[in-house]
Formats: C-alpha cells, sequence, structure tokens
C-alpha cells in the first residue's frame, strides 16, 4: 500500500512538473515571439528605411562633389561663407539641396519624430538629435533663399559623422537578434 502511495505521488509530481515546465517553455516562447515581432517592426520600420536612405543620400552627396567640385565640398563651410563656393557650384547646391538632400532628411527627420518608440535602447542617441538639429538647420537655410536671400548656403549644425554608423551598427544588431529568435522559434 505504502508503494502504491508513493507511486502514485511520484506520478502527481511528475504530471506537476511536466505541466510546470511546459507552462514556462511556452511563456519563453510567447516571450521570443514578441520580441521577433518587436525586432521586425524596428527594422521595417524605422532603422532600415534611416539605413537605405542614409546610404542613398550618401551616394548622392559623393555624386554632387565629383561633379561640382570635391575639393570645395571636402572640408566644413561656415554658414555665412556661400561666396566661398563659385556661381556655378552655389547654384548647383541650390538646386540639389531642396531637391535631392532635404527631402530625404524631411522624411528621416519625420521617422524619428513619429517611430522614436521603435528605437533600441529607448533613448535617442545624441547623434540622432544632432541629426534633427542639422536639418531644421537647412530648412532655415531654405526658407532664406525663398525670400531672395541667398547670403547663407549651409546649415550651422554639422552632419553628425556618428549617424551613418550607428544606423550601420544598429541596423546589423538587429538582423541579427532577428537571426538568432528566428532559430529559436524555428
Amino acid at each position: 500500500m505504502i508503494a502504491a502511495i508513493v507511486a502514485a505521488a511520484a506520478s502527481l509530481v511528475t504530471v506537476a512538473l511536466t505541466y510546470l515546465l511546459s507552462q514556462r517553455g511556452a511563456r519563453r516562447m510567447l516571450a521570443h515571439q514578441a520580441r521577433l515581432q518587436r525586432v521586425n517592426t524596428q527594422l521595417s520600420q524605422l532603422y532600415g528605411p534611416l539605413l537605405v536612405m542614409t546610404e542613398s543620400s550618401l551616394i548622392s552627396f559623393r555624386v554632387f562633389k565629383e561633379v561640382y567640385d570635391d575639393a570645395n565640398f571636402s572640408r566644413r563651410y561656415r554658414l555665412d561663407e556661400p561666396h566661398e563656393l563659385s556661381p556655378t557650384q552655389l547654384e548647383a547646391w541650390q538646386h540639389w539641396l531642396p531637391g535631392v538632400f532635404q527631402k530625404t532628411n524631411r522624411q528621416m527627420y519625420e521617422l524619428l519624430l513619429t517611430r522614436g518608440d521603435l528605437l533600441i535602447d529607448g533613448v535617442m542617441p545624441d547623434c540622432m538629435i544632432q541629426f534633427c538639429a542639422h536639418v531644421t538647420g537647412y530648412e532655415t537655410i531654405l526658407q532664406r533663399w525663398e525670400s531672395g536671400d541667398t547670403r547663407f548656403a549651409f546649415s550651422a549644425v554639422a552632419y553628425p559623422a556618428g549617424f551613418t554608423p550607428y544606423l550601420r551598427d544598429s541596423y546589423a544588431r538587429l538582423a541579427r537578434e532577428q537571426a538568432r529568435l528566428l532559430a529559436i522559434i524555428g
């Protein structure tokens, strides 16, 4: 009789442990699926578009520099020194800035404003804040141009050197995490 009680108790303990472990595994799987969904959203709605727009803008800027004298655009200008540009360069800059660069900058700025909830660490990095200031600096330049004032050609805030590396690293980090989660969920 004692053997039967011990056997029944052991069976109950086994069933209870199996249930608890199964529930724990199910909760883990749900957590992995939720994390994968967030990573997918971060990649598709923030970091992916930002990286594509940044990389394409960099290519456009390289082409612009090649066509309009790389030497003059390879150093940082002061905001109030468009006279250092030749008339041809200034005219080209006045077309390329609103038509190519600022159009993309505005889209990126808007993404940062509307999808900041998707940032990896939940905090906007300094390079993104500086990028936003760079974009708004050019908005001021474009307003001046519209009113006929062409004495200014460049944003008072430089394009942040760390912005593109941050986007590349963040995208790669999320893509690695996505692959790891997909392997777990299988």
